[in-house]
This record gives structure tokens, sequence and C-alpha cells, in this order.
């Protein structure tokens, strides 16, 4: 389960504007998602404006909880797109990409070239062997010699 958080990180006032002092003008923000083992931050800043004349809490009596109001006010719907970032980071991490990158040894292939397809090669498989029992037997040319004696005997 991811959970999100955000923080004020800063504001910047002016010291003196229509009668009150630290009047804020921006606040920095940051919305933390995290799952326990991994963690994404998202920095941001916001410019906040008040008017003279509306309800004013002095510097040291504003919490963070009023602030984070006007930030929130001032993203309006960007407050979720904020988040999808911080939890897309949280996911990246958990599960990163896998990727297969070409093997190093392998010449880079080149983009936008025509294949080339070599022609068929000849088939060069060897015929199978007749059969010893179906195959005709070669011609002997008679001989005057006769044959050498197979084990010493006469050829009688």
């Amino acid at each position: 389960m991811i959970t999100i958080t955000w923080a004020v990180t800063g504001m910047t006032a002016y010291p003196q504007k229509e009668g009150e002092t630290d009047v804020v003008f921006q606040v920095s923000w940051c919305c933390t998602a995290t799952d326990g083992t991994f963690t994404t931050a998202v920095p941001g800043s916001i410019g906040v404006a008040w008017q003279a004349g509306t309800p004013f809490t002095p510097y040291d009596q504003l919490t963070e909880a009023q602030v984070l109001g006007w930030v929130f006010t001032g993203l309006g719907s960007e407050k979720a797109t904020v988040e999808g970032y911080a939890v897309e980071g949280v996911e990246a991490q958990a599960h990163p990409p896998v990727v297969s990158p070409p093997l190093p040894w392998a010449p880079a292939p080149v983009p936008d070239a025509p294949a080339i397809i070599a022609p068929p090669l000849p088939d060069m498989s060897v015929p199978p062997m007749a059969d010893a029992v179906d195959a005709p037997a070669a011609p002997v040319a008679p001989s005057d010699e006769a044959a050498p004696a197979v084990d010493g005997g006469t050829n009688e």
C-alpha cells in the first residue's frame, strides 16, 4: 500500500503589506509517496495571495493544515497529477523496467536499410545409399591369375 503525505517546506512573505506583518505570498511544498521500502518526493511551490479586507492569520499562528489548504486550492485538479507522479516514482523503484539490449559483440542493426535476401543454397545433401540387397552386383572382370589362398590353403 502506498501512502501519500504533503508537507510545507518553506514560505516566503512580505515583511509589511496592507498594514499586516509577514504576509505569505509563496509556499514551497513536497508531496511524498512511500510503500515503506521505496520513497519518491515531488517538490514544488505555488503563489498565494491575501487580499486586504479578508481575514488574516498572523504568521506565527499559521498551521500547516491551513497553508496546505491554500496549496491544494491553488493546485486544483493538478493535486491529483502531482500525487500520481509520486506514486509512479515508487512503483518504478519497486518494479523497475526490464530490457534486453543487443549483444555487445553483435553488429548494430542498420536502420532503414533494405533487407538482403540471399539466394537459396544448392541442395548439398548426400543421396541415401541403396540397400545392399536391392543393389545390383558390380561386374567382376575375369582374371587368369588365381586368387590368393585364404588361411594358407590352396585354391583348387
